[in-house]
């Protein structure tokens, strides 16, 4: 059956069109996913590495019980922007334009994390458009985690704006990499809009999300239907068996950075400089190396590649990388743990995932994360391969021309989860 699924990258310009995001997969796939597992309206979707919010997006859309949980506050917004309904686009555009009276700057007695880019002058009109959306749409006199959490969808969606305003003004800062972002010392950023300029741009980017959500079939976010979660996939705040099917991507064994990759939306949503940290050194996969190791066996795929990663002669091999690696495969482990733990007996989870090399050793990350499933109780029954694209090894000036030339292999896995007999 997991036949019948499009390649999960292959998408059109709509598919993509609401967050340009590196590790997203289309509303296409996500329907074809839901096509196969047959879910009746009501049951209850989970995407626990939810990214920018298709799979909830398109659940919701079928009438179905949908939970997303990140770590990454950016993503929270973003999904939560995302299930703005079209009841509620002609109302978007004129409470903008409320938002934008009388910007000035924003008086702060510290360098704001928008100065990394923009003047202080810039920075601080940037921050009073922020102010603004919190005065009105969202509780006061909460921390910056805390607005994360508890915003609407609506506060979010002119979030979602204020994102890709910077992200649109700050392209010479962005590299190759889409998960790094160069910055300069805070207070040194020099790219200057006058109050003016931010309205304009303001307003054009609402009117084309506006157009975005006019063309989709979601209505509105079905009340208590949709969560959006900050959470830590090792740790769920979910209860046992409370979900029928999983569809989501793990992290890459890629050691990409998405937090650095997002810092331009991290500091529109004044995260501080210590939480930031943290968030990286606990990301699943992130290079630095802020988890503590358990030195756990994780399976005869993983144990032969954290093994042949420790014999290579490349320098840092056993001493940074081969911890790294295991770093990333203990909370793989953790992680589906969890998502068996909140799922009910014999569900269906659906993970896209893709394969990696380290020098000239091949991961083949289906396999591995199998091999993590079948511990479980897991069964496999049904993979469907894709040749990707595109990899970051590409992106990667120092990549060999051997490994360059090899096109990554992108996979569909459908897993049944163990019955309540086996459990």
């Amino acid at each position: 059956m997991i036949d019948r699924v499009r390649d999960p990258k292959q998408t059109g310009g709509r598919d993509r069109a609401w967050y340009r995001y590196y590790a997203g997969y289309s509303p296409a796939f996500v329907s074809d996913a839901l096509d196969v597992l047959g879910l009746p309206e009501g049951y209850a979707l989970l995407d626990p590495w939810m990214g920018a919010g298709t799979t909830l997006e398109v659940g919701a859309g079928r009438g179905l019980r949908v939970t997303g949980t990140d770590l990454n506050p950016a993503m929270i917004v973003i999904s939560k922007g995302r299930m703005v309904g079209r009841n509620s686009s002609s109302s978007l555009e004129p409470l903008a334009r409320e938002l934008l009276i009388d910007l000035k700057p924003a008086s702060r007695r510290t360098f704001d994390p928008l100065s990394q880019w923009f003047t202080n002058g810039t920075a601080g009109r940037l921050r009073s458009l922020c102010n603004r959306i919190d005065e009105v749409l969202v509780t006061p006199g909460l921390s910056a985690m805390q607005r994360v959490d508890s915003m609407s969808s609506i506060a979010a969606f002119y979030y979602v704006a204020m994102f890709m305003l910077v992200k649109d003004c700050t392209r010479t800062f962005q590299s190759k990499n889409p998960t790094w972002t160069k910055r300069r010392e805070l207070g040194a950023g020099q790219i200057s809009l006058t109050a003016k300029e931010i309205s304009r741009l303001f307003l054009n980017i609402v009117e084309s999300l506006v157009r975005l959500i006019e063309a989709r079939s979601l209505e509105s976010a079905p009340e208590h239907s949709v969560d959006s979660l900050r959470a830590d996939t090792r740790t769920l705040p979910l209860e046992d068996n409370s979900h029928d099917a999983v569809i989501t991507s793990p992290p890459y064994c890629t050691r990409l950075d998405y937090i650095v990759g997002h810092l331009l939306e991290l500091s529109c949503l004044n995260i501080s400089a210590e939480s930031i940290r943290s968030l990286r050194d606990a990301m699943i996969g992130t290079p630095t190396m802020g988890m503590k190791i358990e030195s756990q066996t994780l399976g005869e795929n993983v144990d032969r590649f954290l093994h042949a990663v420790a014999s290579h002669p490349s320098y840092a091999s056993v001493g940074y990388y081969e911890p790294n690696f295991r770093r990333y495969f203990e909370g793989m482990s953790h992680s589906l743990a969890e998502i068996d733990r909140v799922v009910k007996p014999g569900a269906s989870v659906v993970l896209v995932v893709q394969d990696s090399r380290y020098k000239d050793i091949h991961l083949d990350l289906a396999a591995a994360l199998t091999d993590i499933g079948t511990s479980l109780g897991w069964r496999l029954s049904g993979r469907k391969d894709f040749r990707a694209v595109r990899s970051i090894a590409h992106l990667n000036p120092k990549t060999s021309e051997a490994n360059r030339a090899i096109k990554p292999t992108e996979s569909v896995l459908l897993y049944e989860t163990a019955d309540s007999g086996h459990r």
